[in-house]
């Protein structure tokens, strides 16, 4: 059985938390996560081999390619929120099934799609300022999800517990999405060897074919550590929690006194 700390904790114990709560939970998640992830083969099979064959995407194409890929993050920010659900529900030995984990995420739907745009907002402008304000807030804003889902926030609340959990926990925050970062970078480079390696070899005719396999490979690769992120995440916000609340009691103590 999986229990969630009571007090706060080290870096490394947090990363060994949130990678036990990852193998533990898998199976409650892996359908849903290999759907999601699948849905991003849908661009690549209508539109990836017309591409290569012409040389480039024809240009009476590209607005049915681009709503193709708004209709996937549609359901995709449905997807997350049923994942973060499962995966939080049992975090805290709750039993739920995956029903009601895709009705939250369809209660939240709107909202959620709320808040991603005033993130994605946010991230643009502090991108374009420079590149440390964008990864900045990237760190600050990246709980809303979890927020919304187990708080039941609103978009703009959510942006703003976020920030506030991580305010004077960026760096470690920062740390740990690091070395999920890693571990992703790690397996994606592998593959994109392997890839290379398999088109100097073969010399193959056909691009498209390796193209698909590759998006194919990355499909796998993103249903299988998908839901690390999110462990991750939940398991971060739940030790910022504990540091916050902590934080507000002891600053109450010291009115008191």
């Amino acid at each position: 059985m999986f229990t969630l700390p009571t007090q706060p904790q080290t870096i490394g114990e947090t990363l060994d938390t949130g990678f036990k709560l990852y193998f533990k939970s898998f199976k409650q998640v892996f359908f849903i996560s290999l759907i999601m992830n699948s849905m991003w083969l849908i661009n690549s099979f209508v539109y990836g081999t017309n591409t290569f064959q012409q040389g480039g995407i024809a240009s009476e194409d590209v607005l049915g390619m681009f709503g193709l890929i708004a209709f996937i993050l549609l359901f995709y920010l449905i997807f997350q929120a049923a994942i973060i659900h499962r995966i939080n529900n049992f975090a805290h030995n709750s039993q739920t099934s995956i029903a009601e984990s895709f009705q939250l995420g369809l209660k939240i739907f709107l909202p959620m799609l709320l808040a991603t745009i005033i993130n994605g907002l946010v991230l643009m402008v502090g991108f374009l300022l420079l590149i440390i304000p964008g990864v900045a807030l990237a760190i600050y804003l990246m709980l809303f999800p979890v927020a919304m889902v187990t708080e039941s926030c609103g978009p703009v609340d959510a942006l703003q517990r976020s920030m506030d959990l991580v305010k004077k926990n960026w760096w470690r925050s920062m740390l740990i999405v690091t070395v999920v970062m890693i571990v992703y970078s790690i397996l994606y480079s592998v593959v994109a060897i392997g890839f290379t390696i398999n088109i100097a070899v073969n010399q193959p005719e056909d691009v498209a074919e390796y193209a698909f396999f590759f998006d194919l490979v990355g499909a796998i690769i993103g249903t299988l550590l998908g839901p690390l992120a999110f462990s991750m995440l939940i398991t971060l916000f739940h030790d910022l929690k504990l540091r916050h609340e902590g934080s507000d009691i002891e600053a109450q103590l010291n009115e008191m006194e």
